[in-house]
């Protein structure tokens, strides 16, 4: 998930600017960053099983102030599997598989924000969200 430390690596070459700088240009989007964005606000219902768009909502709510200011997005989701991440990926899925658990068992005891918190942990953001995105 990105290269670690890069934003604190380039910190001292920032901008920080308002999108308005943007007008008349093309900007290219991480899909996939947006989409663990977006799940934030509804992770317990996808790690309960219950249908929501609300990550989806969140992605176009951005696509639209970006061409409310005149920015022409170009949203990018990088590819597949890599079988040199396999390990990394196994690691993941341990610690989502781990958050689910606990926040599950908060739930069942009623501390929702405990819960909330792991969800945010376990939720898994797959191709097949990024594909109702498209």
């Amino acid at each position: 998930m990105g290269i670690s430390g890069l934003l604190q690596a380039l910190r001292d070459v920032m901008d920080y600017v308002s999108v308005e700088e943007f007008r008349g240009k093309t900007a290219a989007i991480d899909g996939y960053a947006w989409l663990h964005k977006g799940v934030y606000a509804c992770s317990t219902e996808l790690c309960l099983g219950k249908k929501t768009d609300r990550y989806i909502k969140y992605i176009m709510d951005k696509i639209d102030m970006l061409l409310k200011m005149g920015v022409i997005p170009y949203m990018v989701f990088d590819g597949d599997y890599l079988p040199m991440k396999a390990g990394k990926e196994e690691e993941r899925a341990a610690s989502r598989k781990k958050n689910l658990k606990r926040g599950v068992e908060y739930l069942k005891n009623g501390n929702s924000r405990a819960a909330h918190n792991c969800f945010v942990k376990a939720v898994d953001v797959t191709p097949e969200m990024a594909f109702e995105v498209i």
